[in-house]
Parts: C-alpha cells; structure tokens; sequence
C-alpha cells in the first residue's frame, strides 16, 4: 500500500512540474511579442534644396559706400581692477 502511495505522489509531482513549465513557455511565448521592439522600415527620401546664389552688386550700392568703419579702441594705460583679496603670496604686489 505505501508504494502505491509513493507512486500517486511522484505522479503528482511530476504533472505539477510539466504544468509549471508549460505556464513559463506561454507566459515568455506572450511577453516575447510585447517585449521586443518592432522593426519598421522608413523611408529617408532626401531634399532638394535650391542653389544659393550670392549677389555681391549689392555691395556696390551707394549706401554702403557711405558707411564707416567702427573707431579702434586703444589699450588701457593705467592700472586696471584691483589687487586679489584671495591671494597667499607673501609677495608685495605691484602698485
């Protein structure tokens, strides 16, 4: 009788096994679907953009003859700022 027992069980651990992993193989077999990023094809189709043409007769025009030049900005001559607050040299500094 205790065979037979042991037989029921073993039985019934072995479905229960098949059972599982058939379980696993559909819920990878649903998610596999949901999970991998679809492939799709696009199109590239290039634009044609029309030639750029420069116009340089326009700098010949009477106004921009009339124009000046910016005046030039000469260097300063004195001391410029102040001395650094932060500074560790033992240095004397320059005035």
């Amino acid at each position: 009788m205790a065979i037979e027992f042991q037989k029921g069980i073993k039985r019934e651990q072995i479905l229960i096994f098949f059972l599982v992993i058939l379980v696993i193989f559909l819920v990878y077999s649903l998610m596999k679907e949901k999970l991998t990023p679809k492939v799709s094809t696009l199109e590239i189709t290039p634009k044609f953009y029309p030639k750029i043409e420069l116009q340089l007769e326009i700098l010949d025009d009477p106004f921009f003859k009339s124009l000046s030049s910016f005046p030039t900005i000469s260097p300063f001559e004195e001391k410029t700022g102040r001395d650094n607050p932060f500074s560790t040299s033992t240095l004397p500094t320059s005035k």
